[in-house]
């Protein structure tokens, strides 16, 4: 980060598939790099989410040879930019708090791989999790698959959803599955793509897990707000995009429409 009126430091590389939070003072800047994917059939996703109340930072998106692709103020708390597959290009994307408030801000940065050959949904707003209290998940805005045991192999239940947050009832030895109360019944989700609130430390370690129940679908819309409207449907509209893990087979795994 860099004081007002002093040039930014050198580019901070943003991680395919995973989430960066960060604060960013009065007068700061930060900026922001990363490459296309060398897959011709992929895009990317940049989505940026103001975790204050504040509003947010004013944005820039450019290429590294300087053609500006998108901004916005700081009037908006979030941001989501779509970049469609091309040849491989470097982007830039700043990151100014200047606020007229002049107060500090909270905010969460993810870069995503978008496979074109299918539509996939707009994500929805981090919700908040709370720090402290009985032990809770949440996605980290994505679709998450919801399955019998903790594996990928394991049969999908349904899908869990960015805009709600679970009670974990148990975890695995190593804490890389988390088991989650869902209605009518309960269900594993990867650590990997989920985030954890209030405190943890004693929640059970399951073994043997049971088989899961079949349990409704539930989905949800995103809207401008960032807030969701949420329905028990008996399949999933849309085919929207579900993820166990942040890696390239287990994403084009999750991709499928899970079974009602």
């Amino acid at each position: 980060m860099a004081e007002g009126g002093t040039p930014p430091p050198p580019p901070t590389p943003l991680t395919l598939d995973q989430q960066t939070e960060d604060i960013l003072d009065p007068g700061a800047s930060i900026v922001y790099s990363f490459d296309s994917p060398a897959d011709v059939n992929t895009g990317l996703r940049v989505l940026y989410n103001s975790l204050d109340p504040v509003r947010g930072l004013s944005a820039q998106l450019t290429t590294s040879d300087g053609r500006m692709l998108a901004s916005a103020s700081h009037e908006l708390l979030q941001l989501q930019v779509a970049i469609p597959p091309s040849a491989p290009v470097s982007f830039l994307l700043m990151l100014t708090n200047d606020h007229p408030a002049a107060v500090t801000i909270r905010y969460t940065l993810a870069l995503t791989s978008v496979n074109q050959a299918a539509p996939t949904p707009v994500p929805a707003a981090l919700v908040p999790l709370p720090s402290t209290g009985a032990c809770v998940l949440a996605t980290q805005g994505q679709f998450v698959n919801l399955r019998q045991e903790p594996s990928t192999s394991a049969a999908i239940i349904t899908t869990i959803v960015p805009t709600i947050i679970y009670n974990v009832t148990g975890r695995n030895q190593d804490a890389s599955w988390y088991q989650i109360a869902v209605p009518g019944g309960s269900g594993w989700v990867s650590a990997a793509v989920t985030r954890t609130g209030g405190d943890c430390t004693a929640v059970p370690v399951i073994t043997a897990p049971p088989t899961a129940a079949s349990v409704p679908v539930v989905t949800a819309t995103a809207t401008s707000e960032s807030t969701s409207e949420v329905t028990d449907e008996p399949e999933v509209t849309d085919s929207p995009e579900v993820t166990d893990e942040p890696t390239a087979e287990e994403t084009a795994e999750a991709t499928e429409t899970p079974a009602p």
